[in-house]
This record gives C-alpha cells, sequence and structure tokens, in this order.
C-alpha cells in the first residue's frame, strides 16, 4: 500500500541550526522519523501551506478560502451535501494585549465543562442570535458556528495562519468587513461582562471568538486515496464530499492498520494530523510532547512496516512546499545513513 501523511506545521521552513526547534527535537527520541526521511527523496514546489494543500488532494475545491464552517457543519450533521446554507467557524479564544499589539493564542488547551461553555456560549449565542440574519451554533469547547441568511463580503483568515500574530493583519477583509467586526467586537464585550474570574479559571480564559472559514459547502470533490483518516471536522467534512472511506479518531499505527481489514494491497491512503496546527511555533514544549507522542506511535512503527513491506512507499508533506517520499525501490537511499533533521530538511536529493 500507499501512504501519504500530511502533518502541517510539524517542522517550520526557517528550520537551520540556529532554530530553536532542532534543541526540542534533540530531546525527543525520533529514530522512526529520522530514519524514514533519510530513505527519503525531496519532491519540490508544492504548496507551501495548508489550504492549498488541501486543494491539491481534494480535487475540485475552489480558489479561495477553505470553507471550514460549512464542513465543520457537514460533519457535524448541520447540514448535507450540495445544501447551499451559508457557514462560518466562531471559535472561542483568548487574545492577548501587548502594548498597541493584541495577539490570538491557541485554543488547544481549554478543557471546560459542560456548564462552563454553557456560561460562555450563552451570551454570544444570544448576541449573534438578535443580529439580523445570523443564527450561532454552539459546538464544542474549541469550535463553533454561525449561520448568515446572506453572504457576507468579506475574505477570512484561518485560526492557525493567525496564533501568536497580532491579530490586526488577519482580521476580516472586504466591503462587509464593517458588520464582522462590529460583531468581532461585541462579542468581546459580552464575554467580558458575563465571565467573572471567579466563574473561569485562567487555564480555561476566554475573551474572544476567532471568525473564520466563511462559505458555502463546495460540489462533490475527487481524491485519488481510498481512505483518509483524521482527528479534524473540516477534513471529516471534505472526505464526507469525496468517493474515500473516512477512518476517524485512529490514536495510533496498530488502530489505523485495524480499519484497513479486506482494503486491496495497492490501495492508497492518506492521514492528516492537525495537531501542530494547534499552537503557535513558539510554543516549543507542545512540540516536544507531540513530536514524542508521534514518534512513539506513528513514526516507528511505520518504519517497522515498510522494512517488513507491508508499505511500499511513504509520503511525508508538511505543507511547506516539499514532500519527502521513501520508496522500497532505491537502494542506494535504502541503506543511506541517518543525518541531523535540519540536513535531512535542507538537503538536496
Amino acid at each position: 500500500m500507499k501512504l501519504t501523511l500530511l502533518l502541517p506545521n510539524l517542522l517550520s521552513n526557517r528550520l537551520n541550526t540556529s532554530n530553536p526547534t532542532l534543541e526540542v527535537m534533540k530531546e525527543c527520541d525520533l529514530t522512526g522519523f529520522i530514519c524514514l526521511l533519510s530513505k527519503s527523496n525531496k519532491v519540490e514546489n508544492l504548496p507551501n501551506n495548508f489550504e492549498d494543500t488541501l486543494k491539491r488532494h481534494f480535487i475540485g475545491l475552489e480558489a479561495g478560502e477553505v470553507p471550514a464552517g460549512a464542513l465543520t457543519a457537514l460533519s457535524r450533521g448541520l447540514t448535507r451535501p450540495l445544501c447551499p446554507r451559508i457557514w462560518m467557524r466562531a471559535d472561542p479564544v483568548t487574545i492577548r494585549q501587548d502594548g498597541a499589539s493584541f495577539f490570538l493564542l491557541s485554543n488547544a488547551h481549554l478543557s471546560l465543562s459542560p456548564s462552563e461553555l454553557e456560561f460562555i456560549q450563552s451570551p454570544v449565542a444570544t448576541l449573534v442570535d438578535h443580529t439580523p440574519g445570523m443564527k450561532f451554533v454552539g459546538i464544542d469547547a474549541r469550535a463553533g458556528l454561525i449561520q448568515f441568511d446572506e453572504m457576507p463580503d468579506i475574505i477570512t483568515n484561518p485560526i492557525y495562519e493567525a496564533l501568536g500574530k497580532d491579530i490586526i493583519d488577519f482580521l476580516p477583509s472586504g466591503p462587509s468587513q464593517g458588520s464582522i467586526h462590529r460583531l468581532f467586537t461585541e462579542i468581546q464585550m459580552v464575554l467580558k461582562g458575563a465571565i467573572s474570574n471567579e466563574a473561569m479559571t485562567s487555564k480555561n480564559e476566554v475573551n474572544a471568538y476567532w471568525l473564520w472559514g466563511l462559505g458555502v459547502l463546495p460540489q462533490a470533490l475527487d481524491i485519488s486515496f481510498d481512505t483518509v483518516a483524521c482527528q479534524d471536522s473540516v477534513i471529516a467534512g471534505l472526505c464526507s464530499l469525496t468517493s474515500a472511506s473516512l477512518i476517524k479518531n485512529v490514536l495510533n499505527y496498530a488502530e489505523w492498520k485495524n480499519q484497513l481489514v479486506d482494503r486491496p494491497k495497492d490501495a492508497k491512503h492518506l492521514i492528516v494530523v492537525t495537531d501542530f496546527l494547534d499552537r503557535d511555533l513558539t510554543d516549543l514544549n507542545y512540540w516536544q510532547s507531540k513530536l514524542c507522542y508521534y514518534e512513539k506511535n506513528w513514526f516507528s512503527p511505520l518504519l517497522s512496516a515498510f522494512e517488513d513491506g507491508e508499505i511500499e512507499e511513504i509520503s511525508f508533506e508538511f505543507s511547506e512546499g516539499n514532500a519527502y517520499v521513501v520508496q522500497r525501490n532505491p537502494k542506494r537511499l535504502f541503506w543511506r545513513s541517518k543525518s541531523p533533521i535540519h540536513k535531512l530538511i535542507n538537503a538536496e536529493n
């Protein structure tokens, strides 16, 4: 079988010997990951961001932003294929002020209890539902949705593009931006008025909702894979518009392999890991824990499966402009010695 692992933000395209990411990697035993990359050929001139990478694999996605709101609604059973409803993601987040700048923090740490989630969502839902042409739909501690009667003339930016950055350059833009900016500000105001420090811990502090992923569902999509595995509602929505089978919430290679019973040996599979999109690039402790997790549960077992002949080809894509393809045929690469991670990523094959 052939396997593609899409791991956006796992590695930085600024990776070099002075990058602190390298020090984090040195603290993990990444034998499996490094061995596989050592055996790879580099394929260049691929998309250098996650959304364009998705458009490369899910053929038929139109130019512009991926309609994450509509795809989330589809994967959660809130809409159906071909339905023209307009959706936008509205995700609870924390925004921190630093001088004249405001920075968006990850919401990956949120672990709200049902009562805490209701405490946050209730005033936001009231505000949105009283805004003409809008309706709020709460999902969970990390995602919400707004349904629109008419399409706002704006462009939004994905939450993972804005993490750790000044939000001024990532707010919705376009002719309708005034009303959306006003909604963004009013949500912050109702949250500030509703949330007392007694009700929420600092760990679960939410003081804004990030608005992104506006659009309607695309038509049926084509894909070259037989299965798609993911834990992300946007990817699940995309998969449901293709002929591929969706594999959800597998935690390791063994669980994933068990889902492939009766699949032909020449099948092609896609695994999408969005864990590294959830945090900005400065959260090195999170990177280290996730790297160690994926080495133990995925990379090391994949290396064993590859060497045992279970897998014919493994392709790593990091949405950084390159892919790293490991094939059983090129013996000169199979026996190539391991190198430091930054040399592997920056090497000319």
